[in-house]
């Protein structure tokens, strides 16, 4: 609150989306991420919600733009807060996490954003090379609850 006009700023937790791409072996995709903050770890595709964008279509938007794919289908898994710092500024983050199949397997991935990319199963990914908490928190919560959200189906 300042003390001069009484004016109360709030600060907001910055809207992302993040997108599990399940190809036919149940495999995830995950990219190599190619800057900061988090270089070198390995995350999955997805980015901020522009002002005004709903979150599917940011991730639309950021699936298309980080690997060049198009969706035919995604659902909601959860959302997380998270902290990202970046250039020494921290910023709190809610970060929505969707299962997703792509309409096709073809990756054009964005090089500016993405040192390589690789499937694998969701559960052969190891935590300490997970750029984010976040994504942490929802791997965590998809590999236990898997059997009971069947998407896609089960493998």
């Amino acid at each position: 609150v300042c003390p001069d006009c009484t004016f109360t700023f709030y600060s907001n937790a910055a809207a992302a989306v993040a997108a599990f791409i399940v190809n036919e072996r149940g495999e995830f995709l995950w990219v190599e991420r190619a800057r900061e903050p988090q270089k070198g770890k390995w995350n999955v595709p997805g980015g901020f919600i522009d002002p005004m964008e709903s979150a599917e279509d940011a991730l639309i938007r950021e699936t298309q733009e980080e690997v060049g794919m198009e969706l035919s289908e995604f659902h909601l898994l959860a959302s997380f807060p998270n902290l990202y710092t970046y250039r020494n500024i921290t910023y709190h983050t809610i970060d929505f996490f969707f299962l997703c199949v792509a309409k096709s397997g073809e990756i054009y991935a964005d090089a500016s954003e993405i040192a390589r990319t690789q499937w694998l199963l969701p559960e052969r990914m190891f935590p300490d090379q997970i750029a984010f908490e976040s994504t942490k928190k929802a791997l965590e919560r998809y590999l236990f609850h898997k059997q009971e959200i069947g998407f896609p189906e089960s493998k």
